[in-house]
């Protein structure tokens, strides 16, 4: 979904590209990954570019811990991306504003990616038995 030929392309090397280097390829510019990244990572990046070791992802993550949906998140846009993917596809829609939630709600505003939370949370409750299970926010600490 945001690692495939219409948001990566894979045929140029982390040497030559004009976009965020996912580590499969370049991001192209319409990508979600790409928006994901200028919007949310571009504020930061200074300072992410100077992490170096698990203390300093931990540091990173402790002084900008509202804008990661976990700490894992924090540890790259790529871990970032795939984090809030499956927090927007478990959880409701946020209300409040943190920038965590609004990486939440820029996945909303993506309809294909609507389509896929509504397919995933259909699949989910029909073939794991979860039909009597509500799905709901995923609570942390924002």
């Amino acid at each position: 979904m945001s690692l495939n030929i219409s948001q990566v392309d894979a045929t140029i090397d982390e040497n030559s590209f004009s976009h965020y280097f996912t580590g499969e390829g370049c991001a192209r510019a319409n990508s979600y990954f790409y928006k994901f990244h200028n919007k949310f990572w571009e504020p930061i990046w200074h300072e992410f570019i100077k992490v170096e070791s698990d203390e300093d992802v931990s540091a990173f993550y402790e002084k900008h811990s509202t804008q990661f949906v976990s700490d894992y998140a924090a540890t790259n846009p790529g871990e970032d991306f795939a984090e809030t993917f499956a927090t927007f596809v478990m959880a409701d829609k946020p209300g409040n504003t943190s920038i965590a939630n609004q990486k939440l709600l820029f996945m909303h505003q993506q309809e294909e990616l609507v389509k896929l939370r509504d397919h995933i949370r259909t699949e989910l409750k029909a073939n794991l038995s979860l039909k009597s299970i509500h799905i709901s926010r995923i609570p942390w600490k924002r």
